[in-house]
């Protein structure tokens, strides 16, 4: 029999984990988004899909009812979008059970030469967006009396990286966020945490280093950052982040996952014994 093969497949279905639940998924067209949006469907759930971009043919998994799918092009800082996204889940599919907050841009320039508008883009999306998207679905998961609430991070949400002020901020923003929703709504039987991705095989990195196997110093400088040496798939992320909405999850909240093949656990490039005596 052959053996599973994490990085190249993404976890077996398991139909009946969220059967009659309904889940929103922001910046779900690409990326790690696409691969919460598929991990959840192969796992029996219903999904409002949210994005700028329109969905291509891969939104929805071969083999996968695509009445349990729907695509609704959203801005995540209009907080209008927002509330209509949440009031669209309710009708298309009855209930708001989980929100994946995973919309995000990255924009790298130094703090003294960056524009206002730049420093307000990158908070409105990657911090605005997610008090705009929680504060949309929690009446709706206050009536039900349960929800799981999942932030996308970074690695960045507890680390800094040279000229990315804006990101860096959004993501400590994103972190204390977690943990305040964690705290002040537990009682209503929400839970609230996040995943912090490390370098990830998506588009946009894809656009700013090159493919993994092409990469030159600067893409090379990054993988040596990470102890399992390679980048992740985004389907290994999206498992982290449909994990924390699962029931096996059932009494964390308020934490902040690392799904980062321990990018976040030193400080530059791994050396070996080996490499040092040949220097």
């Amino acid at each position: 029999m052959a053996s599973y093969d994490p990085i190249a497949e993404p976890p077996k279905a398991r139909p009946d984990r969220f059967e009659g639940r309904a889940a929103i998924v922001t910046g779900g067209v690409s990326g790690i988004g696409l691969a919460i949006v598929h991990q959840l469907l192969r796992d029996g759930a219903r999904v409002m899909v949210a994005d700028v971009g329109e969905p291509g043919d891969d939104l929805v998994p071969d083999g996968v009812d695509a009445g349990r799918v729907e695509f609704q092009r959203t801005d995540v800082a209009d907080q209008q979008a927002q509330e209509q996204l949440a009031a669209a889940c309710v009708e298309r599919f009855g209930s708001v059970d989980m929100l994946f907050n995973n919309a995000g841009i990255t924009r790298i320039t130094a703090l003294h030469e960056m524009p206002t508008e730049q420093w307000d883009q990158v908070l409105a999306i990657d911090l605005t967006a997610v008090f705009l998207g929680c504060r949309a679905v929690l009446p709706q998961m206050i009536e039900q009396g349960r929800g799981a609430i999942v932030n996308t991070a970074s690695t960045l949400g507890v680390m800094a990286q040279h000229k990315m002020s804006s990101y860096v901020a959004a993501k400590h923003g994103v972190v204390g966020l977690t943990k305040q929703i964690a705290l002040d709504y537990g009682t209503k039987g929400i839970r609230c945490n996040a995943i912090a991705p490390g370098p990830t095989r998506t588009p946009n990195v894809a656009r700013s280093y090159g493919p993994e196997e092409e990469m030159g110093g600067r893409g090379k400088y990054l993988l040596d950052t990470i102890a399992l040496g390679r980048m992740a798939a985004p389907h290994e992320i999206a498992a982290g982040a449909v994990f924390l909405a699962s029931d096996e999850a059932s009494f964390i909240s308020g934490v902040l996952l690392p799904v980062d093949g321990a990018h976040s656990v030193h400080t530059g490039p791994i050396w070996t014994q080996e490499l040092y005596d040949e220097g």
